[in-house]
């Protein structure tokens, strides 16, 4: 009698939040509902959010949700491309699929790398039917795309933050919080793209495998971090490929904002509103607070309130309501969400034969 087929295993189980986690969300959520509380204090900025509330124009509303499912979709689109270098290849859907869970989670646990850990489950278990070496494989394959990713999603963001120093300075410079603005974004990709080319140089002398001891904690990752440097730079037209994805993932999730702007009928540009997101999008994602509520919203008002002169509360409401746009998109992934458990079927699992 032949032996029964086999269950299909479950897909990646969500990252827990017990113990500290639970605390570190509390305390993030107090301080979103604190700094909301702190910008809306005032009457008029109250009386501003309840009046832009009223006149809202729902075809600006469906326009930025619209924007939502772009940057989603192109964010997806992207790390394909780097699993696909990496040997794991995706339909683009389940790809759309996995990434928007990964999203659900990354606004509802601590920390952005909650998603990622969501995303390089699921894709370090491909293929579905592999020896323990092709399963090791895969998790060092899918632990180098996402790196890949976010080398991408940073090189374009600092190419976008140049821009704005170089053709923007004078419109920051109306103010010391904008002039302020613009050292933090040079400091911080300074850093950021610094240390990627430092770690590159590094790995191709050969210096971080003599140079890091054998007893430190976490030498294979951080080993792995720095080859996937080298991999980065090798494939340099899929990497092209990457940040010129990443440019229209950052456009769409930024003019997003603006079209809840013109939903508010706020006076503001949209040259305006995006020379003011990379400056908002880096300090919310700080773990400061829950998916940045409140740190956003604050730091919004107070960039479009002094370079734009736009209301508080109008400013509050544009912010929460661009948020919410990819909130929407986000919520839809914590839908799919089960639909993942369901292994892929061979052919989509297939590795990839291609090596960059």
């Amino acid at each position: 009698m032949p032996p029964p087929p086999e269950a299909t295993p479950p897909g990646p189980a969500p990252p827990s939040t017990r113990g500290r986690g639970r605390w570190l969300v509390l305390l993030q959520l107090g301080v979103a509902v604190g700094l909301l509380a702190w910008v809306l204090r005032s009457p008029a900025a109250r009386a501003a959010f309840a009046a832009g509330l009223r006149s809202a124009e729902p075809a600006w509303l469906l326009a930025g949700l619209g924007l939502g499912g772009v940057w989603l979709l192109t964010c997806a689109r992207r790390w394909q491309l780097y699993l696909r270098l990496n040997r794991l290849d995706l339909p683009l859907h389940r790809v759309f699929r996995v990434y928007a869970a990964g999203q659900f989670f990354e606004l509802f646990l601590p920390g952005s790398l909650s998603g990622d850990a969501v995303r390089w489950l699921y894709a370090s278990r491909l293929p579905a039917t592999a020896t323990a070496e092709a399963q090791r494989s895969a998790r060092a394959d899918a632990a180098r795309a996402l790196l890949m990713d976010h080398f991408s999603g940073l090189l374009a963001a600092a190419a976008l933050a140049t821009a704005l120093v170089v053709f923007r300075w004078r419109w920051f410079a109306q103010s010391p919080v904008g002039i302020a603005g613009l050292v933090f974004l040079l400091g911080f990709f300074g850093f950021c793209v610094g240390g990627l080319a430092l770690t590159w140089v590094a790995d191709r002398r050969g210096w971080t495998r003599r140079h890091l001891p054998a007893w430190l904690p976490g030498r294979d990752a951080l080993l792995g971090a720095a080859a996937a440097t080298g991999h980065f730079v090798r494939a340099w037209r899929t990497a092209l490929r990457g940040a010129a994805l990443s440019g229209v993932s950052l456009l769409s999730y930024y003019l997003g904002f603006w079209c809840a702007a013109r939903a508010y009928a706020a006076d503001v540009l949209a040259v305006e509103v995006v020379s003011v997101m990379p400056v908002v999008d880096t300090v919310s994602s700080l773990p400061i607070s829950i998916a940045g509520l409140g740190v956003r919203e604050t730091v919004f008002e107070r960039f479009l309130g002094d370079l734009a002169g736009v209301p508080a509360g109008t400013a509050v409401l544009i912010s929460l309501t661009g948020f919410s746009f990819t909130l929407a998109w986000s919520l839809l992934g914590g839908l799919l969400w089960p639909t993942l458990g369901r292994r892929a079927s061979n052919a989509e699992a297939e590795p990839n034969p291609r090596t960059a």
